[in-house]
């Protein structure tokens, strides 16, 4: 999603893909489909006094419908207010954070003393079992402090290309390339890519591993990053915070355990760190369920959310229940690279 630009001097215009009003300040986006059954609200203010937690509580206490069980607040709030909370935060601060990302390191100088923030409330049917949520985060935290021993050097690219090459794919290029990366997330994943038009817009980098067989052109696995642009007030300013959301990582079976996971995403970072317009954060979803993702996060430079939370003394719940695979909800967590850290990595030609 991209948030319309708001006027410093008048009232704020919506974003054409919002499709859930709740107030003013609040970008509103409702997915009742099956699979996904959440809505999120992103707040436009920069949150530093007591009085700005205002639209926070109301996305949160939104009532669910049958078809909405989860309610998301994104927002963007500064340190003050986390090291010191006033008391009707503290409450959600304990219990209803899912992600918290420093933008210290974002290389976004207007918000270098703030942390982007989401927090959710879930349906009893869509929360899993705090000792599950508990095993999950430790094996987590336990891959990424091994394999952060072993980070990937940018140059194994070079030493690692098999028979296949990595093209971007654009709106421009042979349809059979989308449609076999289409096909592929729908045996790997059990849904196929419902947003066509997000993967072939400008601002979407869409890699592919392509494979030429018997003169025909076959995707043997892929990667997209999609971009999410937050337009802020603060103080009667705007600011504008870029992130891209690096999804979709998928490799054909027979092709997997040959390192070509791990180049898509050296490949998608590498074209995120040299974009003209800088990046703030780049970040995933990591299912927690699959060590050699997490491994791979890790080795990459990614920081996990709990990282962040512990340092401010503070609880996190992954996102539990918000996407599906096979038909199954998964437990997610969100890791991030902040844009200093990821240009310092892979910016350099």
């Amino acid at each position: 999603m991209t948030l319309i630009f708001p006027s410093s001097s008048g009232p704020y215009r919506r974003d054409s893909e919002e499709n859930w009003f709740l107030r003013e300040d609040v970008a509103g986006y409702e997915y009742p489909e099956e699979g996904y059954n959440y809505r999120i609200g992103v707040t436009r203010e920069v949150m530093q006094e007591p009085r700005d937690l205002e639209p926070l509580f109301a996305i949160l206490n939104t009532p669910f419908t049958e078809s909405v069980s989860i309610n998301m607040a994104r927002i963007v709030l500064a340190r003050k207010l986390l090291l010191r909370p006033p008391r009707s935060l503290r409450p959600l601060l304990a219990v209803n954070i899912e992600s918290i990302i420093s933008l210290e390191d974002s290389g976004n100088d207007e918000l270098a003393d703030c942390y982007q923030v989401v927090f959710s409330r879930h349906h009893p049917s869509r929360q899993t079992p705090e000792e599950v949520v508990r095993r999950e985060l430790e094996t987590a935290e336990r891959i990424f402090t091994s394999a952060r021993t072993k980070p990937v050097d940018p140059s194994f690219l070079s030493r690692s290309r098999q028979a296949c090459t990595i093209e971007r794919i654009t709106a421009t290029s042979n349809p059979q390339l989308i449609r076999g990366y289409e096909e592929l997330t729908e045996a790997t994943f059990g849904y196929g890519s419902e947003e066509r038009e997000m993967l072939q817009d400008e601002n979407t980098i869409l890699l592919g591993a392509v494979e030429q067989r018997e003169g025909q052109l076959h995707v043997i696995g892929g990667a997209f990053a999609m971009q999410d642009i937050t337009y802020l007030r603060r103080e009667g300013s705007d600011i504008a915070l870029t992130t891209y959301e690096i999804s979709g990582v998928v490799v054909m079976e027979k092709h997997r355990g040959q390192g070509l996971y791990k180049e898509l995403c050296v490949m998608l970072l590498t074209h995120l760190a040299r974009l003209h317009e800088p990046v703030d954060i780049v970040f995933s979803y990591l299912n927690l369920q699959e060590p050699a993702v997490l491994a791979v996060a890790a080795g990459t430079g990614h920081i996990l959310v709990t990282e962040i939370a512990q340092k401010l003394n503070l609880s996190l719940k992954p996102s539990m229940q918000l996407n599906t695979v096979n038909g199954k909800y998964v437990d997610d967590i969100v890791a991030y690279i902040p844009g200093g850290e990821l240009r310092s990595r892979y910016g350099k030609e």
